[in-house]
C-alpha cells in the first residue's frame, strides 16, 4: 500500500488468481473471520500424485483453502492454508501489497520458516467460473 494508506480489514474479498493462473479462489467473510474456496482450476490429467493425502481433484471445487482468518494491524493472521496438491495444512499470515496482490505465507512452527506466494485479484470478466 502507499504510505498513508492504510489496509481495510475487508479489501481480501472477492476472486484471486494464483501466480500459475491455474487456481482461482473467492475470499469471504463469515462470523468476522476471513476463508477463501476454490472457485475455478484447471484440470491437470498427468498430475495427481498417488500419495493417499492428496486431494483428487474432482473433490477440489468449493474445497476451503484458507480458514479462519483474522484481521489485525494490516494482515490476516492466525489462520490455516491448505495445499489440495499434497494434502497439507499450514499455519499462514497474509499481507496485501497494493490493491491487487495478496502476499500468502505458510509456515510450520515459526514464522521464519515459510514458504511464500502471492495472488493477483480477478477483475471482472478475466476467467471463467468453473472446471477446464
Amino acid at each position: 500500500m502507499s504510505i498513508g494508506q492504510s489496509v481495510k480489514e475487508d479489501m481480501i474479498l472477492g476472486q484471486w488468481m494464483s501466480p500459475e493462473k491455474d487456481l482461482k479462489v473467492l475470499c469471504y467473510k463469515e462470523n468476522n473471520l476471513y476463508y477463501a474456496k476454490v472457485i475455478w482450476f484447471k484440470k491437470y490429467y498427468s498430475d495427481i500424485p498417488d500419495d493417499p493425502h492428496c486431494v483428487p481433484e474432482s473433490q477440489w471445487l468449493e474445497s476451503v483453502v484458507m480458514d479462519k482468518f483474522q484481521f489485525k494491524q494490516d494482515q490476516w493472521v492466525n489462520g490455516k492454508i491448505w495445499n489440495l496438491k499434497n494434502g497439507k495444512r499450514y499455519s499462514a499470515y497474509i499481507q496485501l501489497k497494493g490493491n491487487d496482490t495478496l502476499n500468502v505465507v505458510g509456515y510450520v512452527m515459526f514464522r521464519f520458516f515459510n514458504q511464500k506466494t502471492f495472488f493477483v485479484r480477478v477483475k471482472e470478466g478475466q476467467v471463467k467460473a468453473g472446471k477446464n
